[in-house]
């Protein structure tokens, strides 16, 4: 039992039982450690930074950016890192697909596959080019992304390349057979 002030100079060890209420706050150094589990930890390693341990190893990590990282030092608002060379980076500003919010898959070797969400549209790409998109009325462009600049009796289906352009149709062997059907009505 106390009576009057004490600075935090003059003590040097608190045990509490129960419920314990700290009006200013509590101030700490690097970490919170779980008592039975000291490989277990909330910890502050730099300024406006936030980890959290299991196992002795960092689990999770808040940037000061507000970024939010699971396995890595996120530097997107949130990334996954799944396994070795292989990451997911949910971010508002995929430019290689017209700067919308998306999704990304990428290896520590760079090399990545976009899904771009934007109001209207539905975009994938690969490497740093757009190579397929679903427009808000349906239509699909693989290759292009201009449908509506085709005559609308065709524009349903677009592809598009800069070489030689083309459609196969493959059926697992000779039945079932490979086929295009043509229907109105």
């Amino acid at each position: 039992s106390l009576a009057g002030s004490v600075s935090y100079e003059d003590v040097t060890n608190v045990t509490s039982v129960g419920l314990s209420t700290f009006s200013s706050g509590i101030h700490i150094d690097d970490s919170i450690t779980h008592l039975g589990d000291t490989d277990t930890k909330i910890r502050f390693p730099a300024a406006d930074t936030v980890t959290v341990e299991t196992g002795g190893n960092e689990r999770v990590r808040v940037t000061s950016a507000g970024n939010f990282g699971i396995g890595v030092t996120p530097n997107v608002k949130l990334q996954v890192k799944l396994d070795t060379n292989k990451h997911l980076y949910f971010q508002g500003n995929i430019g290689e697909i017209g700067n919308v919010p998306g999704i990304q898959g990428v290896t520590d070797a760079g090399s990545l596959a976009s899904l771009g969400l934007r109001g209207s549209d539905l975009r994938f790409a690969t490497g740093s080019s757009e190579r397929m998109r679903i427009d808000s009325s349906g239509r699909l462009g693989v290759g292009a992304n201009n449908n509506s600049s085709y005559d609308s009796n065709a524009d349903d289906l677009l592809l598009a390349t800069s070489g030689n352009t083309g459609m196969t149709i493959r059926s697992a062997g000779s039945t079932p057979f490979a086929m295009i059907h043509f229907a109105d009505g």
